[in-house]
């Protein structure tokens, strides 16, 4: 074996051992987080007690320490978690596990660490559903109701704040006699057990117990599921017709949240229940899966409170925004949904067109009483980043973001005479965004509305996004009227395209024809386009024309030079158009090289003259052999004739 082989293996083999130790001295479960399995056994014996009892088995625990999140922060005020009792860990000999309660991290509401010894943890613990002053959950006699997420404790990673990637969940039930589970889970044969692939499945939906009727329809590729507890068919029928019509309504205006990236799913629940001693109840969040609340009907028509049914509207719309969208600041996934809450309800004449108006100018009065020119007077874009800084700041990302988003549809629909509104922004953010899976940040909605409306919508989100500008609007006998002449104006997106030959020869003229057009192919008339030509270096202005009725520019050159060049033609803008410019190449033939060309070509022929120049020479001789003979016949015929 030679020196250098021996080398080489030597490599290899440290090589190899640097590879076995960094993953034997690597944090342990640093490689096997998507190995672990979480089965959760829920047990309700006497619901009149209000508590639920949870067994958690953890397998295939390869870790010093497990942490445990349950419910997410936010809302204001700030969310709590229903209270969890006799909380213990073990391991799989039954040996107690050493278990530290810690409080809220930047996601987390409750967390807990479990220092592990083996395989498996086994997690015991009891969860009381005991109304609060906000009903959030609740359990009794009748019927329960929670939001997984509350309930359960999930294995998170402290470092990145989020949940970790599991290989395997499910989740079984032991109820009173009688009672339903009713969620949006997949069903095993077995009865009341369940499995979910990913923790937004588990955790992101709501959670009944009891005996529920059910009513079912599917739209588009989502089966969308209303399930009632104590009320007559004649309100469950009434509501699953509006509620089913709203969830179309949204469909159609977005598209399928079946095929989108973030949480592709093919199943959304309501959970109807009554009013828990006098009060309203209704989930912490509208998760992607669904929500819970209560029934107003006949429906409730005050507009300070926005109305029964556009508040449906709104849980439902956001099946959609945000649950669709990588990211999405607040001022859009709170405000826009309102707004939609209202627009929606009004165009499906579930509202009418002055419940409408008062419901928006309602948003209105509470911006010019509440915010308007005090410490509140905050932007969307402040909001968004400081939504926990007082209420007032909190709600500019639903009332005065709503109104907003109520100028920028009239607006757009102003500007395109009609052809575009809101509604098509939210269906090309969708397209763009939910469905690839690119992410929704502030930065991307203005390019989004420009693409769509044909305009540049910047200096409109300066002063109403970006900005405190007093908004432009005026109450007027209980509606809100846009001031249309105090918004600042703005200006078309224009497209140039250029033609012209491929090629040319030098000294020869081209016509080159510039279009001018809007985003929305409008020709833009009467204005200047000046035209270049760039060849390495050296750019020359070569003239300007105008252009006609149909946005058409022309300019005849005779091109005294050789080689590639790039052709451009620019418009520097105008008061209502926005600049654009555009360019393409083209090559410019020397009129020495049409010469040479010409001479080759007569070479060529010369050459094949003379090669076959015998060939030709014994054709032609043949040929006048024939005409002799032939001649010579005829005159022998003559003769004998005579």
């Amino acid at each position: 074996m030679s020196v250098a082989s021996s080398k080489r293996r030597l490599n290899v083999l440290v090589v190899l051992s640097v590879i076995i130790a960094t993953v034997l001295m690597a944090p342990r479960g640093m490689f096997a987080d998507s190995q672990i399995s979480l089965e959760y056994q829920v047990t309700i014996l006497r619901p009149e007690n209000r508590l639920v009892h949870v067994n958690l088995r953890v397998s295939n625990v390869d870790s010093g320490t497990l942490t445990f999140g349950r419910g997410e922060t936010g809302g204001f005020p700030p969310r709590e978690v229903p209270a969890a009792r006799n909380l213990a860990a073990k391991n799989q000999d039954g040996y107690p596990l050493n278990l530290k309660l810690s409080g809220s991290t930047g996601r987390f509401i409750e967390t807990a660490v479990v220092v592990c010894n083996g395989s498996v943890v086994l997690l015991e613990y009891d969860t009381d559903l005991s109304p609060h002053t906000e009903v959030r959950w609740y359990l009794g006699s009748e019927f329960g109701v929670v939001e997984p997420e509350y309930l359960f404790l999930f294995p998170i990673d402290s470092r990145k704040d989020a949940y970790v990637s599991v290989s395997r969940i499910s989740v079984e039930f032991s109820v009173p006699q009688g009672w339903d589970v009713v969620t949006h889970w997949a069903k095993i044969v077995t009865v009341n057990r369940y499995e979910a692939q990913t923790s937004d499945e588990l955790l992101l939906g709501p959670l009944g117990f009891g005996r529920f009727d059910l009513r079912r329809r599917q739209i588009s590729n989502v089966e969308v599921t209303l399930a009632f507890y104590g009320y007559s068919s004649l309100v469950q029928e009434a509501v699953s017709n509006d509620v089913f019509s709203i969830y179309s309504y949204f469909s159609q205006l977005m598209g399928d949240v079946s095929i989108g990236k973030k949480i592709p799913r093919n199943k959304y629940l309501l959970i109807y229940v009554p009013k828990i001693q006098g009060r309203g109840i209704v989930s912490n969040r509208e998760g992607a899966y669904g929500c819970f609340s209560n029934i107003e009907y006949p429906y409730q028509t005050d507009p300070a409170e926005g109305y029964w049914i556009s508040w449906q509207a709104h849980l439902i719309f956001h099946e959609w925004s945000p649950a669709a969208f990588f990211g999405s600041p607040m001022w859009f996934s709170e405000g826009f949904t309102t707004y939609y809450q209202y627009k929606s309800t009004r165009d499906l004449k579930l509202i009418s067109q002055s419940q409408f108006e008062s419901a928006v100018a309602g948003r209105f009065k509470w911006y010019v009483e509440r915010v308007l020119g005090t410490l509140f007077d905050k932007s969307l874009a402040y909001a968004d980043s400081h939504p926990w800084e007082a209420e007032e700041v909190f709600r500019i990302n639903y009332y005065k973001s709503c109104i907003v988003a109520y100028m920028l549809d009239l607006r757009i629909a102003q500007v395109t005479g009609g052809r575009r509104n809101l509604d098509s922004v939210m269906k090309y953010l969708f397209d763009q965004y939910a469905l690839t899976g690119k992410r929704l940040s502030s930065d991307v909605i203005l390019p989004a509305v420009n693409a769509v409306a044909g305009y540049d919508f910047t200096p409109f989100f300066e002063k109403y996004v970006q900005g405190t500008e007093k908004l432009p609007l005026r109450s007027l006998n209980g509606k809100v009227e846009v001031l249309f002449s105090q918004m600042p104006s703005l200006k078309a997106i224009t497209r140039l395209e250029l033609q012209h030959p491929p090629s040319s020869a030098a000294g020869q003229r081209i016509v080159m024809n510039a279009s001018l057009r809007t985003l929305l192919g409008d020709a833009v008339a009467n204005q200047t386009i000046t035209f270049f030509v760039r060849q390495g270096q050296e750019v020359k202005n070569i003239g300007t024309a105008r252009t006609g009725a149909v946005g058409l520019a022309s300019l005849i050159f005779i091109f005294n030079m050789s080689g590639s060049a790039t052709l451009i033609a620019r418009y520097d803008g105008g008061p209502n158009y926005l600049e654009s410019q555009t360019s393409s190449e083209i090559v410019i033939l020397r009129a020495a090289t049409t010469t040479a060309t010409t001479t080759s070509a007569v070479q060529a022929q010369a050459s094949w003259l003379e090669a076959e120049w015998p060939f030709i020479m014994i054709v032609a001789a043949l040929a006048t052999t024939v005409i002799v003979l032939m001649a010579r016949r005829s005159q022998r015929k003559r003769r004998k004739t005579a």
